[in-house]
């Protein structure tokens, strides 16, 4: 445990060193990507087969960087990015289609009887008990899905209305919020951004900056903290 611990925390100091180069000077940029991908990398060292999807997805998507001088002007790395964040949403809406435990409110019901405190952020909408399903976690979980859908259609064939950004940027945040997974949501929302070519609003960037700081401790965490150690 303290091996792993220790590996991903000086990925994680080298990431956080590699960022701040990157960001302030504009002559070692590139070297800063080297050293940023070195730092992903070295994440899967304790356990690569144990990775969590999203540490999947931003090696995919992010490593292939050092092949560009300057890959956020580059339209083969973007479009790289595009294709495959659309083609992972839609890969993963097809997974929940075949589980069908979306379509059928199962996992709704399930997270808001049994999951994390936020995960049962629903909870009030069914009187029912146990696993039971009612129309309200049928209609969560397909509307869910079918936005999944929708989204990657729409990064797939480039649609970068400001319309459709904000619904997508409000669902993630939304999704973040909801599965205590923020992080996964943050590059999400990053990829998006790189994908379309276009910077991150300052505004955006302050939130997803304070959600990722919350997300180390846990969502659910906190309102617990909070609600246990002052309401009850």
């Amino acid at each position: 445990m303290y091996s792993s611990l220790f590996m991903e925390t000086e990925g994680a100091i080298v990431m956080v060193i590699a960022t701040v180069v990157y960001a302030f000077f504009a002559k070692y940029r590139q070297l800063a990507v080297y050293v940023f991908a070195a730092g992903l990398l070295l994440s899967f060292v304790p356990g690569w087969y144990s990775a969590a999807n999203h540490t999947w997805l931003a090696a995919w998507m992010l490593v292939p960087a050092v092949l560009f001088a300057s890959w956020w002007k580059e339209t083969v790395y973007t479009n790289y990015i595009r294709y495959t964040l659309g083609l992972v949403m839609i890969i993963a809406a097809v997974q929940k289609l075949i589980a069908q435990t979306y379509l059928d409110g199962s996992y709704i019901a399930w997270l808001s009887n049994y999951g994390s405190t936020t995960e049962r952020a629903f909870s009030f909408v069914c009187s029912n008990t146990g696993s039971e399903v009612c129309i309200w976690y049928l209609f969560i979980g397909a509307a869910a899905l079918l936005w999944q859908v929708v989204a990657g259609i729409l990064i797939l064939v480039g649609v970068k209305h400001f319309i459709f950004i904000a619904c997508e940027v409000s669902f993630l945040l939304t999704v973040g919020l909801y599965a205590d997974e923020m992080n996964f949501q943050v590059l999400n929302i990053a990829l998006l951004c790189m994908a379309f070519q276009f910077g991150m609003s300052r505004w955006i960037a302050v939130v997803c900056i304070i959600l990722l700081h919350i997300d180390l401790i846990g969502i659910s965490e906190i309102i617990d903290f909070f609600y246990y150690g002052f309401f009850i």
